[in-house]
């Protein structure tokens, strides 16, 4: 996660009370440090609290602290406490828990998700008898230093700030500010009258509306040109939960953006271009049809699985590759750390290896799933899949197709096809009360009129799909 400095009083403000807090999560610290031996040491600094790992590794999900590692904490200032969110203890165990870490002034049930340091000094040392795996470290200080206080913006998920929102009451605002980053799409920009933009940003994770932001520098959009749908973008906001007429939309407020990158530059439809020439953050798209390969018999560490996904059949394609361990040969439900069995083939005459990075399916109904992943490619350049489609499983060894056993998460199976429902001009006509959503399930009600694609509308138990132009 980087640092910014702001200008603006309500970004960068000393707080008036004596305490300050330093938090430390897995996605404000990113990819960090190797997942297998030999381990590396890892380093985070929020405010005025600097975290060192002399043995460890963080993938985004979450920060592991090897067994006989030191997880050291020192401040200009006096630490006073320091909070510990883990992973719950392996068949009870210490093993990944809060309780595999120990240190004079520390307190942890065994295998319990939660523990705690007490006392007061500029260093704490704590060591681990088994891997402990975190997910959120509070560090508590006396607040007396020169950075302490200082609003550090955290760098999270589109995942992750919707746990954020889900959290808070209806039409609250997180307190703090948090960056985003993702791929423009249902784009409104105004250039003449507010000199705003609304949109959906997603990424590999999910996605959310930005309401209204403003352009790099928290300046307003003069030029059409400054933005557009396709667009990678990094936007820095508070959170809301928007709740009105019973209906709740998860949104990023108050926020402009921090950096851009026109598609074609590292964007959604940057294709190969993109893929070797252009930014940091890549969306793989569309990916169209994905087959599941089962490995039985052939390595002696494991069964294991190759997830394949495949764009619609044309000369120019990327396709991406997935290895997971897995012994069950009907599921493939879960989440999997990748590895360099893993990569993308851009258009059949290039390709990157996954260093590191990480896999969720999740099934959505029978014989569907969906396909999240996101990595960091040998090139340095991370990439994200995002995807629901059909999966077809075939056995490698037989040869034969088979139906997953994977269970299905809950699904409107019984609902009447809207036949009344058309557009126009960007806007959606239907009967009152009906909602909008995308096609990755988010409400783009409010943006009704300014829309363009492909929408689904649902009223009660009648849904329509619709195409969109403006």
């Amino acid at each position: 996660m980087k640092k910014f400095t702001f200008l603006v009083a309500a970004l960068c403000a000393t707080m008036m009370a004596s305490a300050a807090t330093a938090t430390f999560t897995p996605a404000a610290w990113g990819n960090a440090g190797v997942s297998s031996s030999p381990y590396q040491e890892i380093s985070k600094t929020v405010g005025d609290v600097t975290l060192k790992i002399d043995s460890g590794f963080c993938n985004g999900s979450q920060i592991r602290a090897y067994t006989n590692a030191k997880v050291m904490f020192t401040s200009e200032n006096n630490i006073t406490k320091i909070e510990f969110t883990t992973q719950a203890g392996d068949k009870g165990t210490d093993k990944y828990s809060a309780s595999a870490l120990s240190g004079t002034g520390y307190t942890a049930e065994k295998a319990a998700t939660s523990g705690v340091w007490i006392g007061s000094a500029k260093s704490v040392t704590l060591t681990t008898s088994a891997q402990c795996r975190m997910t959120q470290i509070i560090v508590t200080t006396d607040g007396t230093g020169s950075d302490a206080g200082t609003v550090d913006t955290l760098s999270v998920s589109v995942a992750e700030a919707l746990t954020t929102i889900n959290a808070l009451a209806d039409n609250g605002v997180a307190a703090d500010y948090y960056i985003l980053s993702g791929v423009v799409s249902n784009l409104d920009l105004n250039t003449t009258d507010y000199g705003n933009a609304s949109f959906t940003l997603t990424d590999a994770s999910g996605s959310i509306l930005v309401w209204r932001a403003y352009n790099i520098d928290n300046k307003k959009f003069t030029d059409a040109a400054q933005l557009a749908n396709g667009d990678s973008v990094k936007v820095l906001g508070q959170l809301q939960k928007y709740v009105k007429d019973a209906t709740t939309t998860p949104e990023l407020v108050k926020g402009y953006l921090v950096d851009r990158k026109a598609t074609g530059e590292g964007g959604e439809e940057g294709g190969e271009e993109g893929g070797e020439e252009g930014g940091d953050a890549i969306v793989i798209s569309p990916l169209e049809y994905v087959q599941a390969l089962y490995f039985g018999e052939l390595s002696a560490g494991g069964n294991w699985w190759g997830i394949e996904l495949w764009p619609t059949y044309e000369d120019d394609y990327t396709y991406v590759y997935f290895d997971i361990v897995n012994e069950s040969a009907t599921a493939i439900a879960g989440t999997y750390d990748l590895d360099d069995y893993s990569g993308v083939w851009f258009s059949a005459n290039d390709s990157v290896v996954v260093e590191s990075g990480e896999l969720t399916i999740s099934c959505v109904a029978e014989g569907e799933y969906t396909i999240v992943a996101q990595f960091v490619g040998n090139n340095g350049k991370t990439y994200s899949v995002n995807t629901t489609v059909a999966v077809l499983a075939y056995d490698y060894d037989t040869e034969e197709e088979f139906t997953l056993t994977d269970e299905a998460s809950t699904a409107i199976r019984t609902v009447e096809i809207d036949n009344t429902v058309y557009a126009r001009d960007g806007r959606i006509y239907a009967e009152e009360g009906a909602r909008i959503y995308s096609l990755t399930g988010l409400d783009v009600t409010r943006m009704n009129g300014n829309l363009e694609g492909i929408y689904i509308v649902k009223n009660g138990n009648k849904v329509a799909k619709v195409a969109v132009a403006k």
